[in-house]
């Protein structure tokens, strides 16, 4: 097998496990974040009577807060996940021997954000993203 193109595999297969991880903490943070107590503490809202006895809960914090409780918690999550299981992307793009601390930590934070972040890259390695499908069916019409 050509040297070039098994290198190539190996890429593809990191990129795919990022692509999968970041699905996963995706999904299983959601699971957590979605809880109504959750909620409740992290916008410290409370039930508050409106017009007709409707009961609307308000939140009684900045509306940055809830949000960047949320999305440090993430951050703090996949990096235990990367450290601890060692996941390195940058050592696998660039076919680095051994993960280091700085890779980790880029991982850590290509997972923090999301499955959607994760695609774009490997949207992006592989040219197959939106321009490169339009490009393709563009070349097709051309012929």
């Amino acid at each position: 097998m050509n040297a070039e193109y098994k290198e190539f595999l190996e890429v593809i297969g990191a990129l795919s496990r990022l692509v999968v991880l970041s699905i996963i903490v995706e999904r299983a943070l959601a699971v957590l974040f979605e809880l109504r107590i959750v909620d409740v503490i992290l916008k410290k809202s409370g039930p508050e009577r409106k017009d007709h006895g409707k009961v609307v809960l308000v939140s009684r914090v900045a509306p940055w807060f809830s949000g960047t409780v949320k999305g440090l918690f993430t951050l703090v999550v996949c990096g235990l996940i990367t450290f601890y299981f060692r996941v390195d992307i940058m050592k696998d793009l660039f076919l680095r021997p051994q993960p280091d601390w700085f890779g980790m930590l880029i991982t850590a934070f290509v997972l923090a954000g999301g499955s959607a972040g994760a695609i774009a890259i490997f949207q992006g390695y592989l040219n197959w993203g939106k321009e490169g499908r339009d490009a393709l069916i563009e070349a097709k019409k051309s012929r």
